[in-house]
């Protein structure tokens, strides 16, 4: 048995594996709570509706687990990601879903414990509840303990992306506790002071949490007595809230129109799409990281409901795009997440392993790197040495993408120290070392090549 080292935290329980299956104990204590979560049939109604992982109780099965009254196995989310991997519609859907789970725990008479955005996972394109464990019986007069905890890892980095840029979404990636409100009231714009929603649960709450900042946890709440109306009301204002938070439609990044630039012609486009889809057949992954992925043309190509496909990119705003194609094709396999291969994101958390990087979770069997290579050796003077051997280390395979030194992108490129060891030969000497070359096609009308590699035995 192997427990989680992120579900430690939760004195009812905790995540285990075995036999490569993923289980659940629940503690004696908790006993109440979930048994009242069934009957009250707030369970059946957020399974039925998707809004939570369903799960089998495994009557009679302990695992031998000291003070357990049960175990229960969840079902298995194809790929676990973080808030901080997520883009602005990402982010704000899980927020959404996890003010609709606690207005309908409100209505059966439970409530959430916690408001952590790390309690929603998205199973393809849709967010989903995953922590059973997270409801207790309301009591009359009780506030929402998880209220500052909502705010800060949801309403706060959204309201920041909102009003100065979706940049600051990456603030998210400071730890796991989210964005504290008395920075984010320090960084919003005076303008925002004017809106309700920010005014309230930002501004005015990072003065209250400042005041009671040296009291003990809850004394800002002690003597308070709010009614279930009153808060089925907050949670319909958090509702409004987060719901008009948007990102202005004239902002513009890098990458967000990358693939209506590019200098393809409609049939080296339809070529390199039918390269890419053969070498993906005879690579046969189980799991593709498509890095520099941008809008995800790509890696919806080659999507099968056996594979799945981490559609990487840096860009917020090119994620956002590829977010937005999942959710219109209704995509089950295809995950856009916020990937940056020149700085990743470490294992976070108590000890380093509350959340681990991106390969523990995901290791992947193939990398896509289209049109990518000649940016990382360009841009960021990342020699083609380090990238073959970073590449052979993650996947079996790799299909690369050349795009030689007089291609208008790369002569477009700064002048670096890369620029001027930017060429085949030394490509060639790097990624044949580490990778043995099974095929290589020219794309039509283009000198570009896509090149598919096997790392060597």
């Amino acid at each position: 048995m192997n427990s989680n080292s992120a579900s430690f935290r939760d004195p009812n329980g905790f995540v285990f594996e075995f036999d490569g299956e993923v289980y659940r104990n629940i503690h004696r204590d908790y006993q109440f709570q979930y048994e009242f979560l069934i009957h009250s049939g707030l369970l059946e109604k957020l399974t039925t509706e998707g809004l939570l992982v369903n799960h089998q109780m495994l009557d009679g099965l302990t695992f031998n687990i000291p003070e357990s009254f049960g175990v229960i196995k969840p079902e298995r989310i194809p790929l676990i990601s973080y808030p901080y991997e997520w883009c602005f519609s990402q982010l704000k859907e899980a927020a959404l879903l996890t003010l609709n789970v606690l207005r309908i725990s409100l209505e059966h008479d439970m409530i959430l414990k916690d408001g952590n955005a790390f309690n929603v996972q998205f199973k393809g394109h849709r967010p989903i509840f995953i922590d059973t464990l997270s409801f207790v019986r309301y009591e009359e007069g009780q506030s929402w303990n998880g209220y500052k905890q909502f705010c800060e890892q949801f309403l706060a980095p959204l309201a920041l992306a909102a009003h100065l840029g979706v940049e600051l979404l990456s603030l998210t990636r400071l730890g796991v506790e989210g964005v504290s409100l008395k920075m984010t009231s320090t960084l919003l714009p005076l303008s925002t002071w004017l809106k309700p929603g920010i005014l309230f649960n930002i501004h005015l709450h990072a003065r209250t949490v400042g005041h009671y900042g040296d009291q003990p946890k809850n004394a800002s709440n002690q003597g308070r007595k709010i009614s279930k109306r009153n808060l089925i009301a907050l949670t319909e204002h958090l509702i409004n809230s987060t719901s008009r938070l948007n990102l202005k439609t004239n902002y513009s990044t890098q990458w967000k129109n990358y693939r209506s630039q590019t200098h393809y012609s409609n049939a080296s486009r339809e070529d390199k799409a039918e390269i890419v889809k053969e070498f993906v057949s005879q690579a046969r992954p189980r799991v593709v990281w498509d890095i520099g992925a941008n809008d995800g043309f790509f890696s919806r190509i080659i999507e099968n409901n056996e594979r799945l496909i981490l559609s990487l990119d840096s860009d917020s705003l090119a994620i956002e795009k590829n977010f937005y194609f999942a959710r219109e094709t209704k995509s089950q396999t295809v995950y856009p997440l916020l990937f940056d291969i020149v700085n990743p994101t470490p294992d976070l958390g108590w000890g380093n392993e509350e959340r681990s990087r991106l390969n523990k979770r995901a290791k992947p069997d193939l990398i896509m790197a289209l049109a990518l290579i000649h940016h990382l050796v360009i841009t960021y003077n990342i020699p083609f040495e380090r990238l073959s051997s970073h590449f052979s280390e993650l996947a079996e395979w790799l299909i690369v993408e050349f795009v030689p030194p007089d291609d208008d992108k790369v002569s477009s490129l700064p002048e670096t120290a890369g620029k001027k060891l930017y060429n085949r030969e030394n490509f060639e000497r790097a990624f044949f070392c580490d990778f043995d070359c099974i095929s290589e096609i020219q794309i039509k009308d283009s000198q570009r090549s896509i090149l598919l590699f096997k790392v060597k035995k």
